[in-house]
């Protein structure tokens, strides 16, 4: 008899939001600005991020 084993899609950095909802979000500014900057965020629970 075998099992499958149904395989979840990770999302950018290895996330895999059926095994957990906490995780970290990089914003990376489109604008290459000098002062532009790159926003890390840390997140309890999954929340689909906005295209922007």
């Amino acid at each position: 008899m075998s099992t499958a084993i149904k395989k979840s899609q990770p999302l950018s950095f290895g996330f895999d939001q059926e095994q957990t909802e906490h995780c970290f979000i990089v914003t990376v500014p489109i604008s290459k600005a000098k002062d532009a900057k790159v926003l890390i965020s840390e997140h309890f629970h999954w929340i689909k991020p906005e295209k922007g």
